[in-house]
């Protein structure tokens, strides 16, 4: 999705235009990298601010908040030219919107303001569709709680319907284009990989799989 391209080539831009010229490639890439860094770096901030609107004490909040500086990679990938960062910061703020909302925020505005940042996630990358269960569930819970179903679901209705109809018009172009919401230059590769002849799959095999590798690339895998 184009969002993010779009915001670090302002970025860019602004800076041009107070060096009056282009810089050298490397610097270039330099700038858009700090473009990233721009964008994650108010995080802290914004994970303070979604444990304080939980109801977490001064303390817990500032643990919370200094907590996002230890996830394994952040800096890594938050000084990438990639859309993560832009999704890492919506996401952020998305917490402490959804974080009003488990308190008792039932206001229109809130659930738009929820719909706008996926819909805004949504065109950044598409792992961003994760976001779409996670105001779903927000919601649910704020109903089975509060028991005032009707609240919730008029909220979820109005937040997702914000979202996917300001963020689901380039999944569709893309639909109807490509044949795929999520197109990949590789896809005529995978599609013609086959399955072995007596290939059979084993779940304890996938099991296994993610019990070793995904704590060595969350914590080692650096690159």
């Amino acid at each position: 999705p184009p969002l993010y391209y779009v915001v670090a080539a302002v970025g860019l831009r602004a800076a041009r235009a107070l060096a009056g010229g282009e810089f050298a490639l490397d610097r270039e890439v330099l700038m858009l990298r700090l473009v990233g860094v721009a964008i994650v770096a108010p995080v802290p901030i914004w994970a303070f601010e979604a444990a304080r609107r939980l109801g977490a004490s001064g303390v817990a909040a500032r643990g919370a908040s200094a907590m996002t500086l230890g996830v394994p990679q952040l800096l890594h990938v938050s000084a990438a030219v990639r859309g993560t960062p832009l999704l890492v910061g919506i996401g952020a703020v998305l917490a402490v919107v959804l974080a009003g909302v488990m308190r008792g925020d039932e206001r229109t505005s809130t659930a738009v303001r929820a719909g706008a940042l996926v819909a805004g996630a949504l065109w950044t990358t598409s792992s961003a569709v994760f976001l779409i269960p996670w105001v779903g569930l927000v919601y649910l819970y704020r109903g089975w709680s509060n028991c005032s179903w009707r609240q919730a679901i008029r909220g979820a209705s109005m937040s997702l319907g914000v979202a996917l109809a300001a963020g689901s018009p380039w999944w569709i172009r893309n639909w109807l284009v490509h044949g795929n919401p999520v197109p990949s230059t590789d896809s005529d590769q995978y599609a013609t990989i086959g399955r072995p002849d007596g290939f059979s799959p084993h779940p304890w095999e996938i099991v296994d799989l993610a019990i070793r590798y995904l704590p060595s690339r969350f914590f080692g895998s650096f690159g």
